[in-house]
């Protein structure tokens, strides 16, 4: 009901696109963008947006209705339902949506790096492999390990910060 027209749109792209893996499309942005940043860019895009528009999407199918009821016979607006209903409602979905996407970026940056580039933690795993340079190796995945343990220190500040409640 509430949000019938974006759902009406979005379910059928998502329901196209979202199965396709997004490293099989960095040589397709490769090729439009060139090797570089914005290819790799663009590729954690795309990997970071499916996870987020369906935790959004779960999320606002998932507001209680008779909140909304409540703020309607209240003679709330849309946009005051969208920011003081919905909003709280879907942000726990919202930062498990991020916290998903920092660990897909994460994965796409390094097979990017992998695939395409001549510097980046990526690149050293994969010539450290090459050469079997495992001390190397192991720096880069502990590394992307000490990033992911950040990020997850991050969110989790995050979290408190803007969903006190859920606590």
């Amino acid at each position: 009901g509430f949000f019938s027209i974006p759902e009406a749109v979005g379910n059928p792209i998502i329901a196209a696109t979202f199965p396709i893996p997004k490293i099989a499309i960095l040589p397709l942005l490769i090729l439009w963008l060139g090797i570089g940043e914005a290819s790799k860019v663009a590729v954690i895009a795309l990997g970071v947006f499916f996870p987020m528009v369906i935790n959004v999407y779960t999320g606002v199918k998932n507001v209680d209705p008779l909140l909304i009821k409540a703020a309607l016979s209240l003679g709330s607006n849309r946009t005051r339902i969208i920011r003081k209903v919905v909003l709280p409602s879907i942000l726990p979905m919202i930062f498990a949506g991020m916290k998903l996407g920092i660990g897909i970026a994460l994965l796409l940056v390094v097979a990017a790096e992998m695939v395409a580039a001549d510097a980046g933690i990526g690149f050293m795993i994969l010539t450290a492999a090459d050469l079997m340079q495992t001390k190397k190796l192991m720096v880069g995945l502990i590394i992307l390990s000490l990033l992911g343990i950040f990020f997850n220190w991050l969110f989790q500040k995050l979290e408190r910060l803007f969903i006190p409640w859920k606590q």
